[in-house]
């Protein structure tokens, strides 16, 4: 499926659909849309139902229930993100959260996304801050059908042993995260996750 979805990419890239942001050893590590693709992409992703980016200009005239893929930019409060999410939501993507820099509303938004979105997919929780546990709560691992978990500018270094029930897990992605670099603490239970790829 890499091979497949790297083959697709360099064939945006030679259609000048996609630029490359920054390589590494021959491998692109970040690309970019043109501003106009990227609004037109967002558009009839909407007209589709395929996914709802909210952020502070729109949000309060756009209902997102009907979609199961979500982003949130920053500006919208945690509280609402979870009102306006539909229950059978499979992607959560919150980017520059300011109000997720408190510890404990951090820890309420994680709480409330195993309770009430208990077949996400994909969560992506980037730029929190959660200096008073720095570690993910223990009813993470409810989230049974999760397949990517994104921490990235994070703060938490230590995951739960509830993290071993993840069965479904690929992708742990704690790029850019502080303490991924120096004493980030893994579970011996992260042994269990068959499927899971460390990036």
């Amino acid at each position: 499926m890499e091979d497949q979805a790297e083959e697709n990419l360099n064939k945006l890239i030679n259609r000048s659909l996609i630029q490359i942001g920054q390589a590494s050893r021959g491998r692109i590590k970040t690309c970019r849309v043109h501003d106009l693709l990227r609004d037109l992409a967002i558009r009839k992703a909407e007209e589709l139902k395929f996914v709802c980016i909210n952020d502070e200009a729109k949000f309060s005239t756009q209902s997102s229930k009907s979609f199961r893929r979500q982003a949130f930019n920053l500006g919208i409060k945690t509280d609402i993100v979870l009102q306006n999410c539909n229950p059978l939501c499979r992607s959560l993507l919150l980017f520059n959260h300011l109000s997720l820099r408190v510890p404990t509303l951090f820890e309420a938004l994680v709480l409330n996304v195993c309770r009430m979105l208990r077949v996400v997919k994909v969560l992506d929780i980037e730029n929190c801050i959660n200096q008073e546990s720095e570690s993910l709560p223990e009813e993470i691992g409810k989230l049974i059908h999760l397949k990517y978990l994104g921490l990235g500018n994070a703060s938490v270094i230590r995951l739960p042993p509830s993290i071993g029930k993840l069965s479904s897990l690929q992708t742990l992605d704690l790029q850019s995260n502080p303490g991924s670099a120096t004493n980030f603490q893994l579970p011996t239970d992260i042994g269990k996750l068959t499927e899971l790829e460390l990036t």
